[in-house]
C-alpha cells in the first residue's frame, strides 16, 4: 500500500474508533439513567408494600 492509502486507512480507523467511544459513552449515560429510575421505582414499591401491610394489619381483629 502506498503511504497515502495507509494514511487514509488510518484516518478511517480513527474515525470508527472515535465513533465507538462516543457510542459507549452515550450507552453508559442511558444505562445509568435507567438504573436510577429502576432504583427509584423499587423504593416506591417498598413504600407501597409497607402501606399495604400496615393497612392489612390494621384491618385484622386485635389479638387478645
Amino acid at each position: 500500500m502506498t503511504p497515502d492509502q495507509m494514511a487514509e486507512l488510518e484516518s478511517h480507523i480513527n474515525l470508527v474508533a472515535a465513533s465507538i467511544i462516543v457510542l459507549q459513552a452515550i450507552m453508559g449515560i442511558i444505562i445509568l439513567s435507567v438504573c436510577r429510575r429502576i432504583a427509584k421505582n423499587e423504593v416506591e414499591l417498598g413504600d407501597l408494600i409497607r402501606q399495604a401491610v400496615d393497612k392489612l394489619e390494621s384491618d385484622l381483629p386485635a389479638k387478645k
